[in-house]
């Protein structure tokens, strides 16, 4: 992210940044247990990263486009057969509403949904049959304005690189 002269690079840096120089509407809920419970999903958001994310997003998009090596299949199948059944499992378990925490979008839907939406540009779905509140929570939040708006600001490099944006149709 730039702003003037600063930059930063990390979303949760970012985010946090944008909490405090624009504060309404806040992203961080104001009563504590709620504010601890978004800093959680924050954390496990970078961790479904690390876990699935980030392994699939090497061997479909850098290792084969930027650094022009092979897709390792194997990886891909692992990640998808070991980690996203238990990752999506989980979340599938802690969806009771729209939001993950409080009556509306907070840090904690901004960190899961951008880690959905990234999984989603690989070609991967959400299966409705097995994860229904997941999907729907998926498709809910990135229908909201500010998802809307930074999926088409960044609508020229997810195309540029080849990103299947069909999930947003």
């Amino acid at each position: 992210m730039q702003d003037g002269a600063f930059s930063v690079a990390e979303s949760s840096a970012i985010c946090l940044y944008l909490e405090r120089k624009q504060p309404t509407p806040a992203i961080l809920p104001a009563g504590d247990q709620d504010y601890s419970r978004a800093m959680f999903w924050d954390g496990y958001s970078g961790w479904v990263f690390r876990s699935l994310v980030h392994g699939l997003f090497f061997q479909k998009v850098i290792n084969p486009v930027i650094l022009k090596g092979k897709t390792d299949q194997s990886v891909i199948d692992n990640l998808l057969g070991q980690q996203r059944p238990k990752i999506f499992g989980y979340l599938e378990s802690q969806l009771n509403g729209p939001f993950l925490v409080g009556s509306s979008l907070s840090l904690a839907d901004i960190g899961i949904v951008s880690n959905l939406v990234n999984y989603q540009y690989l070609g991967f779905g959400i299966d409705r049959a097995e994860y229904p509140k997941l999907a729907k929570y998926a498709e809910r939040i990135v229908a909201l304005d500010p998802f809307r708006k930074a999926l088409a600001a960044e609508a020229p490099v997810a195309e540029q690189m080849g990103l299947d944006r069909r999930f947003l149709n």
